[in-house]
């Protein structure tokens, strides 16, 4: 999943649920967790959103670098080693040297 000199650099664990489908109320069903060795970093950062009427200023407030997670949506959850499960604003997928993938996700 990730090369093991790096492991280190990596003292966290998140979970990852993808969205199956929504209720009739529109709250979102999820599918099993998955846990994905990750670094959590809490760090204010604004993000700008391209909407029809221009861009809409979101602040985030915690970044997520996760190793060997290769499919994540912005309706997915991703629960956080404090329990929280904050909205995913933006997602980043870097390949390493070797083409392993690291994703930086930004809640």
């Amino acid at each position: 999943m990730f090369a093991a000199d790096i492991a280190s650099f990596l003292p966290d664990t998140v979970h990852h649920a993808t969205r199956t489908t929504s209720t009739g109320a529109g709250a979102g069903v999820f599918g099993e967790e998955r846990p994905y060795r990750a670094r959590v970093v809490r760090k204010l950062r604004s993000i700008y959103r391209k909407t029809e009427g221009g861009y809409t200023l979101i602040e985030s407030s915690c970044q997520a670098w996760i190793a060997g997670l290769s499919s994540i949506q912005f309706a997915d959850r991703l629960r956080l080693p404090d329990g929280s499960t904050p909205p995913i604003l933006m997602i980043e997928q870097v390949p390493d040297e070797r083409g392993e993938l690291f994703t930086k996700v930004y809640l």
